[in-house]
């Protein structure tokens, strides 16, 4: 079953329409100085003047380097680029164009995203990991009734300082 499937079937009953990569595609975020596409968006209605802008991502946890199920410091098999090495002041300091990323390195850079995302002032931002819903699926599965968008994190002004909090916790063990 689909993330954003169980999601969609979960909004109807708050009149949500949410876009995402198989109903009606990816939508593109205006962030100053980057180019990311959402996984999910969706606008809700607050008013008659008020409306909130929602981004959704769903966070692979090899990808995004969830630090609960990769040891921090193991490389993975994707490379960093120039233009990362150009941007990011974290990754900056690695030395070579071309180098492989740790499991940190790309924990680093799923969070300076969602945090350039959350700084624009013009979404909420939530995020959800692979295992969060894979545990969502066994719950269900075995006849819990619970709703997806309860295992949603929300990202807020506190949420990086925790998840460098985390890593800080995990270097020093």
């Amino acid at each position: 079953m689909d993330f954003f499937h169980e999601l969609q079937q979960e909004s109807k009953y708050k009149s949500l329409k949410i876009y995402h990569a198989t109903n009606g595609g990816e939508v593109e975020l205006k962030v100053p100085g980057h180019h990311y596409f959402a996984d999910g968006y969706f606008v809700q209605i607050v008013d008659e003047v008020t409306r909130e802008h929602h981004i959704v991502e769903f966070l692979g946890d090899m990808f995004h380097g969830n630090l609960e199920k990769f040891v921090i410091s193991k490389k993975t098999k994707i490379l960093l680029t120039q233009d990362q090495m150009n941007k990011s002041p974290y990754f900056a300091k690695k030395k070579k164009n071309g180098m492989q990323k740790t499991y940190r390195d790309l924990y680093i850079e799923t969070y300076e995203r969602l945090e350039n995302i959350f700084q624009t002032e013009k979404y909420h931002v939530h995020f959800i990991w692979e295992s969060d819903w894979k545990f969502y699926l066994y719950r269900k599965k075995s006849g819990e009734f619970e709703f997806v968008s309860d295992y949603l994190h929300d990202y807020n002004q506190d949420t990086l300082i925790q998840a460098i909090q985390k890593l800080n916790n995990l270097l020093d063990h």
